[in-house]
């Protein structure tokens, strides 16, 4: 019967370790060169987007709910790419007491 060394044991999973470990920093390297964390991006892009009209919203119509016409009628805030103010018609915030005609922007 063939005794096995522990020493021997040891060396081999640390070993098959620190290849798994290497091995997973390749890939994630590879991932990176090829633009991989571009398209994770734009794939939470919409997450992201849908997270910022929402809080977006809740500005406005607190800006609504608080009277604060001007904020409501000129401030133009950034949503993604875009400024937009609170009275564009995608973020559905209707604020009947604001008439935007008759605030003055500066």
């Amino acid at each position: 019967m063939v005794l096995l060394s522990r020493r021997g044991i040891e060396l081999a999973i640390s070993t098959l370790v620190v290849l798994v470990i290497a091995i997973l920093l390749l890939i994630g390297l590879a991932f990176f060169l090829t633009g991989g964390f571009a398209r994770f991006k734009e794939a939470t892009k919409p997450f992201a987007d849908t997270t910022e009209s929402t809080a977006l919203r809740e500005a406005c119509r607190l800006a609504c709910t608080a009277e604060n016409y001007p904020s409501f009628c000129c401030t133009r805030y950034a949503l993604g790419d875009e400024r937009v103010l609170c009275t564009d018609s995608r973020l559905d915030v209707e604020c009947a007491a604001a008439q935007c005609e008759q605030v003055f922007c500066q």
